[in-house]
């Protein structure tokens, strides 16, 4: 009797105005699609659109072939060879010195935004390396010198070290070499810092550290008003001074205090 509900159902105008109401991302997802992109080979095909998912469980053999079907689509999609294209392959070696990876052929538009040229080399900070590298834009390598520790800015004995002589660096070993192992150096890249990046540069967005990625810096707020200026400043020093008392009462309570600091709350 399932399969014949299957047959029956026909689209309507009223469920596919319910369709948009419905959040895909809960529901099991159809990857049959995915087969077109792993058998064209010239190149010429579009990105897939996500369709309509009807896969409510009911126990049936038709949604177990289309289950299974799916699934293969989807690995097979999934391990299909990606490789770089000749004309706008970019390669970089990582310096685990710096903790950054220098780019000897600069190709393309996104080094105009992104990296900083020092001694002659193009130098990318591990977030830029690691986006880079995630999107399929870059490749990095391994030194070929794991013995040297002078790093890619040292001196002019490296030149003849070139990035092709490296063992190729994975998505897993740049995610555990750029993230975590820098705060020595000043970097202090995070995974939620990366992932606030990665964000805003997929909304198209230029991306740069600010100047209190080292630390907290308070901003000053006291201009823009001539007028009240000096009254501003004198608030802003009280502000501040109230602000520190109450941070070390909060922070000498969370030691040995309760769960809940006690205070004043609203119940809506």
């Amino acid at each position: 009797m399932a399969d014949l509900d299957d047959a029956m159902q026909l689209p309507t105008a009223a469920s596919s105005s319910a369709a948009h109401d419905v959040d895909l991302s809960d529901e099991t997802q159809d990857f049959r699609f995915l087969s077109a992109l792993s058998t064209a080979e010239n190149g010429t095909t579009k990105l897939p659109r996500r369709g309509e998912k009807d896969f409510e469980p009911h126990a049936t053999a038709l949604q177990s072939s289309a289950l299974a079907s799916s699934r293969a689509a989807m690995h097979a999609a999934i391990s299909c060879p990606r490789v770089h294209n000749p004309k706008n392959h970019i390669r970089a070696t990582y310096d685990a010195g710096a903790n950054m990876a220098w780019v000897d052929s600069v190709k393309g538009q996104v080094f105009r935004t992104m990296g900083r040229v020092v001694g002659g080399r193009m130098w990318l900070l591990p977030e830029e390396a690691l986006y880079l590298l995630e999107r399929g834009s870059l490749d990095i390598r391994w030194p070929a010198g794991d013995g040297d520790e002078d790093g890619g800015e040292s001196g002019d004995d490296e030149e003849h070290v070139d990035a092709k002589d490296g063992l190729p660096m994975s998505l897993q070993g740049a995610y555990a070499a750029f993230i975590g192992l820098e705060p020595q150096l000043g970097g202090k890249l995070t995974l939620e810092r990366y992932i606030v990046y990665a964000g805003l540069k997929r909304a198209g967005y230029i991306v740069t550290r600010a100047d209190g990625w080292d630390g907290a810096k308070t901003l000053d707020t006291t201009h823009g008003n001539a007028g009240g200026g000096t009254s501003s400043g004198v608030f802003a020093g009280l502000w501040k001074i109230l602000r520190g008392g109450a941070t070390k009462a909060s922070s000498a309570a969370a030691v040995a205090g309760p769960l809940v600091a006690p205070g004043l709350y609203r119940k809506y």
